[in-house]
């Protein structure tokens, strides 16, 4: 019997020891369980993180897309307010130089019509100081002017004739002859004599003595032409 006892503990033993290593693997594989649970929910939390950083990533790169856009627009507006600017630059400085062309332009008018003047001033000197005007000599109205014409040069060939003795010829050194002002029938218009040469001109000046000699022109007056302040000075000294 106590063999079979022996046999039955052995066996008990060997089932004992059997539970016990299940028991141990049971053990270990809830252990197992647990690391992999574990792993799992660092694996979940990884795979948020991971979600995550993606879309941070997303948006980082949405804003940059956003940049870029921005930059581009910026870089279009700067250049489009570079081209206005220097578009105003451009027609500021044909505005400039368009000024200083006018003012240049005027000023070589004014420079030129300042010369005309000055020029003009000279040689109306100059031909005042070949002319001369007569006062007394009687004046006939006739209707034919080329008779009057021929009538006014007798009459003025003679008279210089009586002055310049000694050059019967004065009358070619004539340019001009004219009565001055508008005909009337009660008075006489003075003659006025523009002479090719001014030296011709004052040499009959200086001989105009010889008038109050001659019973037919004492009543005749030669002056050399003034301007209009030598006349005003004239008037002021007469009155």
């Amino acid at each position: 019997m106590r063999g079979g006892g022996g046999r039955l503990e052995e066996k008990l033993e060997k089932i004992t020891e059997q539970w016990e290593n299940r028991f141990g693997n049971i053990a270990k594989i809830a252990q197992r369980v647990e690391k992999l649970e574990e792993l799992e929910k660092v694996n979940k939390n990884l795979t948020n993180e991971i979600e995550e950083l993606k879309r941070q990533l997303k948006e980082v790169k949405e804003e940059d897309e956003e940049l870029k856009r921005n930059n581009k627009d910026n870089k279009e507006a700067i250049a489009k307010e570079a081209q206005d600017w220097n578009k105003i630059q451009e027609n500021s400085r044909v505005a400039f130089t368009d000024i200083i062309k006018q003012q240049m332009k005027e000023q070589t008018e004014d420079s030129i019509i300042k010369v005309m003047r000055q020029e003009n001033i000279v040689r109306d000197l100059a031909d005042k100081k070949k002319c001369m005007i007569i006062l007394g000599i009687e004046e006939k109205y006739n209707l034919n002017r080329t008779t009057r014409i021929n009538e006014e040069k007798e009459k003025v060939s003679s008279l210089l004739e009586l002055i310049q003795e000694d050059e019967p010829e004065i009358m070619k050194q004539i340019e001009e002859m004219y009565r001055l002002g508008k005909y009337s029938t009660d008075k006489t218009r003075p003659i006025k004599i523009k002479f090719r040469s001014q030296t011709t001109a004052e040499n009959i000046l200086a001989k105009t003595g010889k008038l109050a000699a001659s019973e037919q022109y004492k009543k005749v007056w030669i002056k050399r032409e003034m301007n209009k302040e030598e006349r005003e000075e004239e008037k002021k000294e007469k009155t």
